[in-house]
């Protein structure tokens, strides 16, 4: 019993780091391609600024414009409870 115990235990931690070596082998992985567009999916703004999130989604579309592998970014994202701008709206004005 105990050594089926162990084996379940071994196995589960090889299963675990596995998966985590693969997290980290992709992390590195750049599939970056050229692109006529990219579309950055709005993620909340928040007192008429940009969310954390949404900023870098921005920020990276605006590193893909400005290093010629897209030729235009469309800024998507509504109108949250109580606000009067768009997400994408806002975006706009931070880009």
């Amino acid at each position: 019993m105990l050594i089926v115990l162990g084996v379940v235990i071994l196995f589960s931690i090889a299963v675990v780091l596995g998966i985590a070596i693969n997290i980290w082998n992709y992390g590195n992985v750049d599939e970056k391609a050229p692109a006529d567009v990219a579309i950055v999916l709005g993620a909340a703004i928040s007192d008429g600024e940009v969310s954390p999130v949404y900023r870098e989604r921005i920020n990276h579309a605006i590193t893909l414009y400005e290093e010629g592998t897209v030729d235009f970014i469309i800024l998507t994202g509504g109108f949250g409870e109580g606000s009067y701008k768009s997400d994408s709206q806002v975006a706009k004005e931070y880009a």
